[in-house]
């Protein structure tokens, strides 16, 4: 599933012509979505409430900064890039600065004049400048540096947020079988809940050893309780039929939980599938296992916790562990 992420440009428009081109161009090329408001007009308090939207609604904003601090919006009495920038940090949206260099700066005098540097707010471009250096930024001397900026950086950023981005409504998996599981288990363990909560009345007279054993003996009757059909199974399973109990796939799924199983983006092994679905999220409501993100990484897995490993030795030493199911 490609994922596309939309970036917010924010710069001076006229004198940055070929530097925007070049950044769009950089962004196209990288397979995102480029967006930009030079097609709107300075000056409207509207148009300044649109434009929060479009950062709002983006996933990554990118600052060029060139030699001239731009127009002025009336109420802050900064500059509307400067106004962005500042939108864009304090929402804690992802970004990044391109900033001209002064040797950049020297050689766009030479070609167009003096006309091309802020005449009107020096002062102004000045103290933002040092704003925008102080934080993420680096500096071009010309559109091919701009280029490969934002390559580094979307890539950069991809790693160290969770971007939502843009997908097609065609690679979206259907989710609604996995909502509704998940809304039978969270009925199932509001009550489990409610039983537990009387049941921890009775462990609390009990000796800490006491109160795990006679805990670990009403989850073994709980998962005793529960069973899946023989046709629910995977086919790997399917040596027998009947049904069989969460006690009895505890068992057969112990290794994979020792080692955790996860929900990797791309196809999943029947079994993991199975562990991952259908199985852990019935041991979790005893917190035999437990969810945890995976670093670096957008998919989730599922362990075994302390609990679960003193779980599993008290049912070997008493006997109760059906070892395997197959």
């Amino acid at each position: 599933m490609h994922k596309k992420i939309q970036v917010f440009i924010s710069s001076t428009y006229s004198d940055l012509k070929s530097e925007r081109q070049a950044a769009v161009d950089a962004i196209l090329k990288a397979g995102h979505i480029p967006a930009g408001m030079e097609l709107f007009a300075a000056g409207d308090e509207s148009q300044l409430e649109t434009i929060k939207r479009w950062i709002d609604n983006s996933d990554i904003f990118m600052l060029i900064l060139g030699s001239r601090y731009g127009s002025i919006e009336p109420k802050s009495k900064k500059s509307y890039i400067e106004v962005e920038y500042d939108y864009a940090v304090n929402a804690g949206k992802p970004f990044f600065a391109i900033v001209i260099s002064e040797t950049a700066i020297d050689d766009k005098v030479k070609k167009h004049g003096k006309e091309i540097i802020e005449q009107e707010n020096p002062k102004e471009l000045n103290k933002f400048r040092k704003k925008v250096l102080s934080k993420t930024s680096t500096f071009f001397d010309e559109p091919k540096d701009i280029k490969l900026a934002i390559f580094e950086s979307l890539s950069d950023l991809e790693k160290r947020y969770n971007i939502e981005g843009w997908v097609r409504s065609n690679e979206i998996q259907d989710t609604s079988p996995l909502l509704n599981e998940i809304n039978r288990l969270s009925k199932n363990i509001e009550n489990i809940q409610k039983e537990n909560k009387s049941l921890k009345n009775k462990l609390n007279k009990l000796s800490e050893s006491s109160r795990e054993e006679v805990e670990f003996q009403e989850i073994i009757r709980k998962l005793r309780e529960k069973t899946i059909n023989y046709v629910d199974l995977p086919e790997e399973l399917r040596v027998k039929s009947g049904e069989f109990t969460l006690l009895d796939l505890i068992g057969a799924f112990r290794a994979s939980f020792l080692v955790g199983v996860c929900n990797p983006p791309f196809s999943m092994e029947p079994l993991d599938k199975f562990a991952f679905f259908n199985l852990a999220p019935e041991l979790q409501i005893y917190e035999l296992v437990e969810n945890t993100g995976v670093p670096n990484v957008a998919f989730r897995r599922y362990g075994i916790t302390k609990k679960g490993l003193r779980f599993i030795a008290y049912c070997e030493k008493k006997r109760d562990m059906i070892k395997s199911c197959v």
